[in-house]
């Protein structure tokens, strides 16, 4: 479902969106001037709005929907963290409750999958399990009060709302699970899977794949093109990764195995619980200096060199000193130099309240350390066939976190940068070079039938781009059959 005013953008907005994404090159290789009547073959793109009655679709469309659609796979909504919180209602609680009243609709629905958030329970501590925690008794009306009031609580009452949670995106989100639970009709197979930081593709479509510049992306990129000097953190705090690849297969994995089971599951996507990445905040200091000064970005401010620190006090200190060096520059540049440093220090003292800015949003979740049971994952884990295993790489224990933040740093100066970059690993101690670390765990496929029956996405791009491009590679080893 994609948001657009008419058919002609509904296309063009498909066009651009598929069509022209990286994540398809390979598949783009492989088929040839085939490739778009492939793509259409197997995706049916409808006009939609998550906030419009009806998410915005025709009778016909939707019709159609009810009567078709086996699978949704929801993982549409805003992730802005500090929205006003009638809009943030409105998409991530009202938008959600509209796909849901039309999921309680659909004939086949053999499954309904919900993407949430691991950081809906950001205000709990230590170990948090697979479950809703500070359940309202009637969350309907617990919403329809809040949203009646939002725009007229004070920040105070706001705080006080949150019980914790950190911003309007969590808030929101908490309240769409809570949502899914209480409307789920008894017969309905309904799963949440909650990610935690999703990072770059470890291995597909292609090695370092991404295309957000969101969360964890951001704090590399800003430190290694030298945007970023200070950032505050605990670096001897774990945080929770996932590569968007394995998460992708997560999905399709839950999917398979929660169809017509007529339960409520929730399941946490992220490597705390089953891998701990102490990593993180700590390459930040230097593997990040090391990569981004060997290789080079055409439009770095300046050398990659990040101070971490977990001391209020010396951060504001070093905010200031940032501050006032860049206004003064300004100044300086205004009295004596011409239009081009003029300009240069207005930039450089803007990318300075850019860093600030980005680091006070991000604090609450650089400092805190969460552990995210996954043991709803561990029976999918255990019994995904041999032939499944080729396919679908869901166990986020294999993943060796080195190897991980180098492809991440790779994948952000080619992607989303579009450098041309060469990845090499070898002066990464005890690590093989990554393409035969991926052959060498690379299965050869069976001669399997895989059947994938209407299937409905509503996604983030991330999400969307890579799960499609997951079905699609399967084509070229097996027998698929798709029923629309």
């Amino acid at each position: 479902m994609i948001r657009a005013k008419g058919k002609d953008q509904l296309s063009q907005r498909f066009m651009q969106t598929i069509f022209q994404s990286k994540c398809f090159d390979r598949l783009r290789q492989q088929e040839g001037e085939k490739f778009e009547d492939f793509i259409l073959q197997h995706v049916e793109a409808i006009q939609g709005d998550f906030c419009e009655d009806n998410l915005g679709m025709t009778e016909l469309e939707r019709q159609q929907l009810i009567n078709t659609v086996n699978v949704i796979v929801n993982s549409a909504g805003s992730v802005e963290f500090n929205l006003p919180l009638k809009r943030a209602l409105e998409i991530n609680f009202y938008g959600n409750l509209k796909m849901m009243q039309l999921a309680q609709q659909c004939k086949q629905l053999e499954i309904f999958i919900h993407v949430s958030t691991a950081y809906v329970n950001s205000n709990q501590f230590g170990e948090i399990k697979e479950q809703i925690y500070n359940e309202q008794s009637n969350i309907l009306n617990y919403a329809n009060m809040v949203y009646n009031r939002a725009e007229m609580m004070s920040e105070k009452e706001k705080l006080k709302l949150f019980n914790g949670l950190p911003n309007t995106y969590t808030f929101s989100k908490h309240l769409a699970e809570q949502m899914y639970k209480q409307l789920r009709p008894s017969q309905m197979a309904l799963s949440i899977i909650r990610p935690s930081i999703v990072g770059c593709a470890l291995r597909e479509p292609e090695i370092g794949w991404i295309d957000s510049y969101a969360s964890s992306a951001a704090v590399l990129l800003n430190s290694g093109n030298g945007m970023f000097k200070f950032f505050k953190c605990n670096p001897n705090m774990q945080s929770c990764h996932i590569p968007v690849d394995m998460f992708v297969d997560q999905v399709i994995a839950i999917s398979a195995h929660d169809a017509n089971r007529k339960q409520f599951k929730i399941y946490h996507s992220g490597c705390s619980d089953r891998n701990p990445n102490y990593l993180f905040w700590r390459v930040l200091d230097k593997e990040v200096k090391d990569f981004w000064t060997e290789h080079k970005a055409k439009k770095r401010i300046s050398e990659p060199k990040v101070v971490t620190t977990n001391n209020q006090i010396n951060l504001r200190l070093m905010q200031i000193q940032c501050l006032m060096m860049a206004r003064l520059g300004v100044k300086i540049a205004q009295k004596i130099g011409n239009d081009e440093s003029i300009k240069q220090s207005q930039i450089n003292l803007k990318n300075i309240e850019k860093c600030i800015f980005l680091g006070n949003i991000l604090k609450f979740f650089t400092q805190k350390e969460w552990i995210f049971k996954s043991s709803n994952m561990t029976p999918i884990i255990n019994n995904l066939s041999e032939s499944d295993q080729t396919f679908l790489s869901i166990d986020v224990s294999t993943v060796d976190w080195n190897v991980f933040f180098y492809i991440y740093n790779y994948g952000i100066q080619k992607y989303l940068l579009g450098e041309n970059i060469q990845l090499k690993i070898s002066h990464k101690q005890s690590h093989q070079n990554i393409d035969e670390k991926y052959e060498q765990n690379k299965r050869q496929a069976k001669n399997n039938m895989y059947v994938f029956i209407g299937l409905d996405f509503t996604p983030s791009y991330i999400s969307f781009i890579q799960m499609i491009s997951n079905v699609n590679l399967f084509c070229s080893q097996q027998k698929i059959h798709i029923q629309k």
